[in-house]
């Protein structure tokens, strides 16, 4: 299973799109009701610092080594973070969606540290995004915006600790079956092997072996591009614990 984590920094590079935040109530702060608690005058300064910047989707915001820049918020879309192994292949750590905060983003912008991974948007993307300057000094000043970060910190550092679970412990067969269930929508998964590859931390060659042995056994049937679902049970029966 792949959390909805958001753990990176971002800058807003010059082809993204910036549009000024409204002056009165920002639609965007619906995916965060916690932030309608700050006091006039922190929402007031929240609101002028956070223009809203999209991304088209393929398109990369950060890569290796930049510094942590800004605390960004997912406000529509799906931001993809991945990284690369010693042997050089791509990595998913996290995909994350809608009302997402960012736990390394976070730890970034506390300690000053780099990025060790490659930020992209893998759907079209919003965000606001709020410089070094004024997330420091909302967390100076503010206990709901304090309880806000560490809220989302400490419930996504879970999501963290699961998902390291899943690339250590977890057997291809099991990631495989977890992956497959994760991306199905109406019983197809739209996904190359090459992408299942990545999303499971594993070479695209035994992904492909291992999807035709579930092709063999009747569970899934295979096509360009995608793979739809003929036996869920089965899919269901190799995740952990069953």
């Amino acid at each position: 299973m792949i959390p909805g984590t958001c753990p990176v920094p971002i800058t807003i590079p010059d082809t993204a799109h910036v549009m000024e935040a409204p002056s009165n109530q920002a639609p965007w702060l619906s995916h965060f009701p916690s932030l309608l608690r700050l006091e006039s005058p922190e929402l007031r300064r929240l609101l002028e610092a956070s223009p809203i910047t999209t991304f088209s989707a393929g398109e990369t915001l950060m890569g290796v080594g930049q510094m942590g820049g800004s605390f960004p918020m997912v406000i529509s879309g799906t931001l993809r973070v991945t990284m690369l192994s010693e042997e050089g292949r791509e990595i998913l750590l996290y995909r994350l969606q809608e009302g997402c905060t960012c736990t390394l983003s976070t730890a970034c912008l506390l300690s000053g540290d780099r990025l060790g991974a490659t930020v992209s948007a893998e759907k079209p993307l919003s965000i606001v995004a709020l410089g070094p300057d004024v997330f420091h000094r909302l967390l100076d000043e503010s206990k709901t915006f304090r309880n806000f970060v560490f809220d989302a910190f400490g419930s996504r550092m879970a999501d963290l600790i699961k998902r390291i679970d899943v690339l250590v412990f977890q057997s291809i067969e099991e990631r495989l079956a977890g992956t497959l269930l994760d991306l199905e929508k109406s019983g197809t998964v739209h996904a190359t092997h090459q992408e299942l590859a990545i999303d499971m931390g594993t070479a695209r060659e035994v992904v492909s072996r291992q999807l035709k042995e579930l092709e063999t056994q009747g569970s899934i049937q295979l096509g360009r591009g995608r793979i739809k679902i003929l036996n869920r049970d089965a899919l269901i029966a190799r995740l952990p614990g069953n």
